[in-house]
């Protein structure tokens, strides 16, 4: 039964790394993204440097959203996530649609 249960486990394992890619982060004006599931975040027209509001998040320093491995990306259901070294994960919100910024 352990070896079953451990079997299972490596292969949910494997399975989760495979959805795991490399990929540079680029901004996109018009697209709201959520760095480490706390400050809503936007694209700075027209430098394109990603421009975050500051919040105080219970959350925040979660080991899940700061030692991910810089370059990799990956999908939350409709949401696009990758890690950066500046700051970490950043997922877009409302599946990547671009809105109105004002």
């Amino acid at each position: 039964m352990n070896r079953v249960v451990v079997l299972l486990n490596f292969y949910l394992f494997c399975e989760i790394l495979t959805d795991v890619t490399y990929e540079t982060f680029k901004c996109t004006p018009g697209v709201y993204y959520e760095e480490n599931k706390c400050h809503l975040c936007h694209c700075n027209n027209p430098s394109q440097q990603l421009m975050c509001e500051m919040w105080w998040c219970s959350d925040r320093d979660d080991p899940v959203y700061k030692h991910c491995e810089v370059g990799t990306a990956w999908s939350d259901g409709c949401e696009k996530c990758w890690c950066t070294r500046e700051v970490k994960t950043i997922c877009t919100i409302n599946c990547g649609r671009i809105q109105d910024l004002y």
